[in-house]
């Protein structure tokens, strides 16, 4: 299911560019091509420093950095890029596109990578994952709610999502 969402909203997303371009009467210049180029070699790229940097990680005896917060670790890796890059645009008045990047990852990286990491290892449930699905049900509504009712995500409202987050990871930590 979560691999079947992500290949929805891609071809969502491929659909809705071809679209805008049929309208706008573009056409794939060279440097679309170029691009997807760009993209496949990043991508190979990434893909073998995510290989080195789980078997390295595999191998580590520490108290915390080793294999089995191997989640924990990815996931940081991952997200605090991907938070400076959003606390960037919105000190620059541009929070449209920090708030586009967060939902971005939570729906289509996520998903992929739970989806492929199932398939491949059968994947036991920890015990907080209740309150993970809780914190996120939560927050979804939250942001319905604010677009709905306040036309867009309050900046004051980040807070209390941050302290929503803060205590999933020490549930988590703590477990």
């Amino acid at each position: 299911m979560l691999i079947a969402l992500f290949l929805f909203w891609q071809c969502f997303q491929v659909f809705d560019v071809l679209k805008h371009n049929v309208r706008q009467r573009h056409r794939f210049g060279p440097m679309f091509y170029l691009d997807v180029f760009i993209v496949i070699i990043g991508a190979a790229g990434l893909y073998s420093s995510i290989d080195w940097l789980v078997n390295w990680l595999s191998a580590q005896q520490g108290h915390f950095i080793n294999a089995k917060n191997l989640g924990w670790l990815s996931g940081w890796l991952m997200v605090l890029p991907n938070a400076l890059l959003a606390f960037f645009y919105a000190s620059r008045g541009r929070a449209d596109i920090a708030y586009a990047s967060q939902i971005g990852d939570g729906h289509i990286c996520i998903p992929l990578c739970l989806g492929l990491s199932a398939i491949l290892n059968p994947m036991r449930i920890p015990a907080f994952f209740e309150t993970g699905i809780a914190i996120l049900i939560g927050a979804a509504l939250v942001h319905a709610l604010c677009v709905q009712f306040a036309n867009g995500l309050p900046r004051w409202i980040g807070w209390p999502l941050l302290a929503g987050y803060a205590w999933f990871v020490g549930a988590g930590l703590l477990s």
